[in-house]
């Protein structure tokens, strides 16, 4: 077996489309995707002393080829090169076969779909490690031979370890739909639809994840416009789930939709050249999820759990496990439904510059919440489940594109997104909180809570006359503000601070010119609203182990020193401190960010100069993907969603490319 690191893919697609007869096409799709990744083994622990430990507190190896190990943690270069290795397979197989048939011959505009899926996904998981023996070196002797301490006692024996898991789905689905216009003005059209679907788990970890998931339901549509002015939609889905109780497994969700297109009245003709396009639109409607939280399948079944501490006897004795009732049934868990509402507009201006904007709005009540408002007296092992939790969501989605053509050598697209989406929690069923300004409703899923610092402390006076701090601080620590004014700062001084780690605005924004036989393309991605938290060995130095004391370039030349009171960071101990360690306003960080994702530069060959060659086109073109980051946070790619930094960074990928058609 080769152990060197690699990565190799295989994708296959066909997609065929046969005319059986005049008006009936099948249609068969095959796609497969084979992977084989080979990494070092224990790939997360490789990263983590990779950034944590010194470079001076362990060679590679020693100068006579023993084995080398810190006396506390790990080696990187052993964990890289001497610990084996992960062989991980994927497959991944979509197949689709489909009948359409057209009857427009006989009713026009009317026609049938048939399809069926059959669908496999397969992981496995090979891990040959070993665990060589490994050595400290103390010093040397008289004769100047290292003299060693060994700390690991193992064996370089392969030994296997084996993991599999996948899935295996089949998806049914028929249709009719129906498209006509009537005397040129009445536009009418129609959907009808039935599907079902089951999936499996290969390698179920339980008797009940082991049986399938199923669904099924009908949807219909029904769509009119007049003269293409005016326009209506009424749609409904009525869908089934296995998950929820035997009454409470179908739902009805509805939808309605107008629109008017202003810009196809007939009054609007003498400013159409200006304003091409005029739409308004709006729509609101009912959808369901049955994907409900807790990790639970049939949850309108009482279940029975292990207990430990039943207690016999006037001194209580040792408690003794058995079996008691765990969450019990519900017969009432159903969908989670959410209310949502859309208007929008889109505009044409000049026939080139396309502008759309909605405003959305939803409400998603019957989340599956776990219940924590439920008094001990009651007498319950778990809390019950209820479909109890509500959730406020609102935003604007706006996309503008402009395309233009120049004296036929320039020719111009510029396209970008914008997307702001705010959520807010209205209801989870938790006890209220002892001081409102700690309460979660009202504000974002996931809101980050933190202490407000108020700089550091300069004089052992101010420790002793401030309110009394986390841990035992010294000169050179954070200082929090005491929200309660009870004298002691704790977790009741938490409040909300900034935001959340999922940006409320995500935006893009891109261009394609080509003048000629030149071409240059290119698209930046960003987001905003969004903060983190940083913080661990490298940024704190957490670890009471001096070997793993590593810290940023950045921290290193910005720490507190009484004579840099105003430091960016606070002052350095071998084992951190645990009062600048607590989330603050000082360690949340915007992790905002604008990137240049994506960019090419392009030369197609003239016509003539192909057509020579007996080639219908040659180009040459040079790519890059992830070129540049502009962001205010600097020490890593601020997209890691890590407290350190210390995950696997955004690649940086160029590419040369020359195309040919023949």
């Amino acid at each position: 077996m080769n152990p060197a690191s690699s990565w190799s893919r295989f994708n296959f697609r066909s997609n065929l489309d046969i005319n059986l007869f005049k008006n009936t096409v099948l249609n068969i799709n095959l796609s497969n995707q084979y992977d084989v990744k080979k990494q070092p083994n224990n790939n997360a622990s490789l990263w983590i002393y990779t950034f944590k430990t010194i470079p001076i507190a362990i060679p590679k190896k020693y100068s006579d080829g023993t084995v080398a190990r810190p006396t506390i943690g790990d080696n990187p270069y052993n964990l890289l090169n001497l610990n084996g290795y992960n062989e991980l397979f994927t497959n991944n197989a979509q197949s689709l076969i489909g009948l359409t048939q057209d009857f427009s011959p006989w009713i026009k505009g009317l026609k049938a779909n048939i399809k069926f899926s059959w669908d496999a996904y397969n992981y496995a998981h090979l891990n040959r490690s070993k665990n060589p023996s490994t050595y400290y070196a103390t010093g040397r002797n008289e004769d100047g031979n290292l003299m060693y301490t060994k700390n690991n006692d193992g064996n370089d024996y392969l030994v296997l370890y084996k993991d599999n898991k996948g899935n295996r789905t089949t998806y049914l689905e028929a249709s009719l739909t129906y498209e006509n216009l009537f005397a040129n003005a009445h536009r009418v059209g129609g959907l009808f639809l039935f599907n079902m679907r089951e999936k499996t788990d290969n390698f179920p970890d339980s008797y009940i994840m082991s049986l399938p998931y199923r669904n099924q339901g009908i949807a219909g549509r029904v769509t009119y416009s007049y003269k293409d002015r005016y326009f209506i939609e009424g749609n409904f889905g009525y869908n089934g789930s296995e998950n929820f109780a035997p009454k409470k497994r179908f739902g009805f969700f509805p939808s309605a939709a107008i629109g008017y297109m202003i810009s196809n009245e007939a009054f609007w003709e003498p400013i159409s050249h200006i304003v091409s396009v005029l739409k308004f639109k709006g729509s609101y409607g009912i959808i369901g999820n049955d994907q409900i939280g807790g990790n639970r399948r049939f949850a309108f079944n009482s279940e029975m759990a292990d207990v430990n501490g039943y207690t016999f006897g006037t001194t209580g004795g040792n408690p003794i496990s058995g079996i008691g009732t765990g969450y019990p049934g519900n017969p009432y868990v159903s969908w989670e439904e959410a209310k949502k509402m859309n208007i929008g507009v889109e505009l044409e201006l000049y026939n080139s510059l396309k502008l759309n904007v909605d405003y959305f709005h939803e409400r998603r009540s019957g989340i599956f919440i776990e219940r924590g408002a439920v008094p001990s007296v009651v007498g319950v092992n778990v809390n019950p489940y209820l479909n109890l939790g509500e959730m406020e969501n609102k935003g604007v989605d706006a996309s503008l594109e402009y395309y233009k053509t120049i004296n036929k050598d320039w020719n111009i697209s510029v396209r970008g997104n914008f997307t702001y989406n705010r959520n807010k929690k209205l209801y989870d069923d938790q006890p209220s909180a002892n001081y409102p300004y700690k309460d979660v409703i009202g504000k974002p899923w996931n809101q980050q809570f933190g202490y407000i610092a108020l700089g550091y402390f300069r004089t052992e006076s101010e420790i002793q006359n401030s309110p009394k701090q986390i841990g035992n601080p010294r000169v050179g620590d954070l200082k929090y503000k005491d929200i309660n004014g009870d004298g002691i700062v704790d977790t009741d001084d938490y409040v909300a601070i900034g935001r959340t780690a999922i940006p409320e605005i995500n935006y893009g924004f891109g261009a394609n010119i080509s003048y000629k036989d030149f071409d240059v393309a290119f698209f930046f991605q960003g987001i905003g609203n969004v903060t983190g938290f940083i913080g661990g060995e490298t940024i704190d130095m957490s670890d009471t182990n001096q070997l793993f004391s590593n810290v940023y370039q950045d921290v290193a030349l910005n720490y507190w020193r009484p004579d840099r009171p105003n430091a960016k960071y606070p002052r350095l101990a071998i084992s951190g401190s645990e009062n600048n360690k607590a989330p603050s306003t000082h360690n949340q960080v915007d992790k905002s960010f604008m990137r240049l994702k994506s960019a090419e530069i392009g030369y197609t060959l003239p016509k003539e100069v192909c057509h020579k060659m007996g080639i219908s086109l040659v180009r040459f073109y040079v790519s890059g993907t992830n070129l540049l980051t502009f962001s205010k946070f600097k020490l890593w790619d601020p997209e890691i969603d890590n407290s350190q930094g210390s995950s696997y960074p955004n690649m940086r990928v160029f590419n040369i490319g020359l195309n040919f058609n023949f």
